[in-house]
């Protein structure tokens, strides 16, 4: 998931405990996020002490030839391992409609690749980072918007 800062509170100038900083981002503010494919979820090394789970990030837009000539990144790497998540120092409040969900960031690298696409929306969406819900964060969804299978 993408996020961008919320903008601090007019009158105090920032934000109170538990407030979002954050807000998701959507590709309704920025339509080339609709050229970010994501593959399904890889697990390396199964069972070992250093088990990742890998999922792709891919820009449709280019290809790695278009990589090396336009300096446009062509897909990125992201572990999203449980263990690894709870291991990333950076945490954010992100508001998601009218609910608060914590998240951490998942690095600078995943940001970039993201920041270098939708920047050609509009030069001011730099400022975007990726984050993963961390498992201890809770959402509670509607039924009659998720029903039971």
């Amino acid at each position: 998931m993408i996020v961008r800062p919320n903008p601090k509170s007019l009158y105090s100038g920032s934000t109170s405990e538990g407030e979002a900083t954050q807000r998701f981002f959507t590709q309704r503010q920025s339509p080339s996020l609709a050229t970010i494919t994501a593959s399904a979820p890889v697990i390396i090394n199964e069972g070992q002490r250093n088990e990742k789970m890998l999922l792709k990030l891919l820009n449709s837009t280019t290809n790695e030839e278009s990589e090396k000539e336009k300096e446009e990144p062509y897909h990125v790497y992201i572990n999203i391992h449980p263990s690894h998540l709870q291991s990333l120092p950076l945490r954010y409040h992100a508001g998601l409609w009218s609910d608060t969900v914590e998240v951490v960031d998942v690095g600078d690298e995943a940001a970039n690749f993201v920041a270098k696409i939708v920047t050609k929306d509009d030069p001011s969406f730099g400022d975007v980072r990726v984050v993963a819900i961390l498992e201890s964060s809770s959402r509670t969804v509607n039924e009659r918007y998720c029903p039971d299978a």
